[in-house]
């Protein structure tokens, strides 16, 4: 009988170091998240944090780093959208005309994914005068019993 309660002990304290772990991870994780626009590659980069300004900082970096590894790219990173506990979106002209680095585009974020693209697309369209089409949507982990926000750099 002491076996098993001694076995039953162990697995109690396995089981909240795991669970402890796993928290932690998501907290490292954060609910901000930024994205970077690079209109050379018709694409993005996307970070997250614990504050607004690591993951702008991430994402930043993220561009910077993988950006020079593509064909095209002209180190545009472009300073897009940041959101804090939700999605944000990127949306390019759907007339890709050359030079990419001249594309027109904009960013949205919002409560729920069709939030985010409408106003990525909204926001493109206000700049090229023409459709745009979402290329990326990111979220953060993402909880009803907070408040999301979020807006352009």
């Amino acid at each position: 009988m002491r076996r098993l309660y001694m076995l039953m002990a162990a697995v109690l304290v396995a089981s909240t170091l795991v669970a402890i772990t796993m928290s932690s991870a998501g907290a490292k994780s954060g609910r901000y998240g930024a994205m970077v626009a690079s209109p050379s590659l018709i694409g993005s980069w996307s970070g997250y944090g614990t504050s607004k300004k690591s993951a702008k900082h991430d994402a930043l970096l993220k561009c910077r780093q993988n950006g020079p590894r593509f064909r095209g790219f002209a180190h545009d990173c472009r300073p897009a959208v940041w959101v804090y506990n939700g999605f944000m979106a990127v949306a390019y002209e759907k007339t890709k005309e050359k030079p990419y680095k001249n594309l027109a585009w904009g960013s949205g974020w919002g409560e729920t994914k069709a939030d985010a693209k409408y106003q990525a697309r909204r926001s493109c369209r206000g700049a090229s005068q023409e459709k745009c089409v979402v290329r990326e949507v990111r979220h953060t982990p993402h909880t009803s019993q907070l408040k999301t926000r979020g807006g352009p750099w």
